[in-house]
């Protein structure tokens, strides 16, 4: 993929940023404000664990598949995707009024961050030169650590002094900043290397089933030896060698039968049939 000017390049790492911190922010900002949204929700300790660990389990559990259909659909429009899920959920977060509802706004965030996450590193790859590229991932990588490091404060600072709605609310206009720099900034990416969707190349599970309708077919069945034959042969071999002729019994004279692929199951049938 071509370059891009300097001045996109600038404002894709900008809304690659913003999203990156946001999604990293939102995984510690959460913990400090437990006691107030304890207080005003009056809910027990198994809803406060929920409430952090929706977005948890949510974002991991489909962060590889965010990678995966950031390959096959497009990096920026998954980009794009995820960061409107994550915004509208931190959106209707701050309006929840009972467990339910916040435990589901914070697994939504989870998804929007497992859509988004995998395509910004991808992005900025594509976006900067080899000879700049390490540059951006550090940017990139330090953007991610101090969204990390900042979140107990700034969920400490606005549960105290504000409300514990704003944790989730500002992330708002942060997400639909990154929308309208990320829609205009950054060029589509993706990387198709085969058609099917959930990898490439196929799964073990499905070659391994192909290959046991191939064995078990009637035709293969048919063309399997019965133990009559077998036998038959085994006794024109015995009287062959008895009879001392050493041009018909050596084993290059003999016909080889073809090499084929063992079918799942068959030692367990042949030692059944003797």
């Amino acid at each position: 993929m071509q370059s891009l000017d300097p001045t996109r390049k600038r404002w894709t790492l900008v809304a690659v940023s913003l999203a990156v911190f946001m999604t990293a922010i939102d995984n510690t900002v959460v913990n400090v404000a437990l006691p107030s949204i304890r207080r005003d929700l009056g809910l027990g300790q198994s809803a406060l664990e929920w409430i952090v660990n929706g977005y948890v389990l949510a974002f991991a559990s489909l962060l590889l598949t965010g990678g995966r259909l950031g390959d096959l659909l497009g990096r920026k429009r998954m980009f794009l995707l995820g960061l409107a899920v994550f915004t509208a959920a931190s959106l209707l977060a701050g309006f929840a009024g009972g467990e339910a509802l916040l435990v589901a706004a914070r697994a939504l965030q989870g998804v929007g961050a497992a859509l988004l996450t995998p395509a910004t590193l991808a992005i900025v790859s594509a976006a900067f030169p080899e000879e700049e590229r390490g540059k951006a991932i550090g940017v990139w990588a330090a953007v991610g650590a101090l969204g990390f490091a900042v979140g107990p404060v700034t969920g400490g600072v606005l549960a105290e002094h504000v409300h514990w709605s704003w944790i989730f609310w500002v992330n708002v206009p942060v997400g639909l900043g990154a929308l309208a720099v990320g829609r205009t900034a950054i060029s589509e990416s993706r990387d198709c290397t085969c058609r099917e969707p959930w990898g490439c190349p196929r799964s073990r599970a499905g070659s391994r089933s192909r290959r046991w309708r191939r064995c078990s077919s009637p035709e293969r069945r048919s063309r399997r030896r019965s133990p009559t034959a077998s036998a038959r042969a085994a006794s024109s071999r015995r009287g062959c060698c008895s009879s001392g002729s050493a041009s018909t019994c050596s084993p290059a004279s003999r016909p080889r039968r073809p090499t084929r692929t063992s079918c799942p199951g068959s030692s367990s049938r042949r030692s059944a049939r003797r």
